[in-house]
């Protein structure tokens, strides 16, 4: 576990999803925590501290989009960094997702290939 490295936010509306990230995110020696909503993802960290959100870009309600526009308009939570993940076709969400503030974006399909390396990349 890298005892360093605090909280590796997941966030995506499918439970079975969401615990397969957190799982994968634990395997490669990280604490997950998981929450279900974009409201709970912006309740989590405007009281908790994280290193790292992992954000499901559709989901009902309050989209990945929206918490990404959320988080980039509060000084206080704009320097999270996130990884964007989706289910849709990449170029239909990516370039958006990187545009209002996601660090980088990887395909739910092939996050137990990508994950790894862009978590490397974004959390010390």
């Amino acid at each position: 576990m890298n005892d360093g490295v605090g909280t590796i936010l997941v966030v995506d509306d499918h439970r079975e999803a969401a615990e397969a990230l957190a799982a994968l995110v634990h395997a490669l020696g990280y604490r997950a925590v998981v929450v279900y909503s974009g409201a709970q993802a912006l309740e989590y960290v405007r009281t908790s501290p994280v290193s790292l959100m992992l954000l499901d870009l559709q989901m009902p309600g309050m989209s990945g989009f929206d918490v990404l526009l959320a988080l980039r308009a509060d000084d206080r939570l704009s320097g999270i960094p996130v990884i964007a993940c989706s289910a849709a076709p990449a170029a239909q969400v990516s370039d958006r997702a990187k545009r209002l503030g996601a660090r980088n974006f990887v395909a739910k399909e092939d996050a137990f290939e990508q994950l790894g390396p862009a978590m490397a990349k974004l959390v010390a």
